[in-house]
């Protein structure tokens, strides 16, 4: 779905008069892809804790909040998975969203890394 979203956004954004950063662009999506396994981590790791419907909605809670955050806080953009949502509008500007999404994405990748492990931990405590 990310894959043919983005092609989309790329055909959509194509005719924009600046013209587009083809690198930014992709890695905007890299990262935003990170930031949805950060949130799956999350709620992987909420479901083994606690039960589903309050695991949704603590996973719902903690993404929404980071998300806020970022938006809220213009400081908070770069120490979030969130900022690669937020660089994404600034592709076709005069800006480089290039060191943003990178950031973004190390963001997304550790933190989706760190959930999934601690989420696997849990589910094996769990079954013991």
């Amino acid at each position: 779905g990310l894959a043919a979203g983005s092609t989309l956004g790329w055909l959509a954004a194509s005719t924009v008069p600046l013209g587009l950063d083809g690198t930014g662009f992709i890695a905007a999506a890299v990262a935003i892809l990170a930031a949805v396994w950060a949130g799956i981590g999350l709620g992987l790791l909420a479901g083994t804790v606690a039960s589903p419907g309050t695991a949704a909605a603590i996973a719902a809670a903690v993404c929404s909040a980071v998300a806020a955050i970022s938006l809220l806080v213009p400081a908070a953009e770069s120490l979030t998975p969130a900022g690669a949502f937020l660089a994404l509008p600034r592709v076709a500007g005069a800006d480089a969203i290039l060191p943003a999404a990178l950031r973004a994405a190390g963001i997304g990748l550790f933190l989706a890394a760190v959930l999934l492990v601690a989420a696997r931990v849990a589910i094996e405590r769990a079954e013991l």
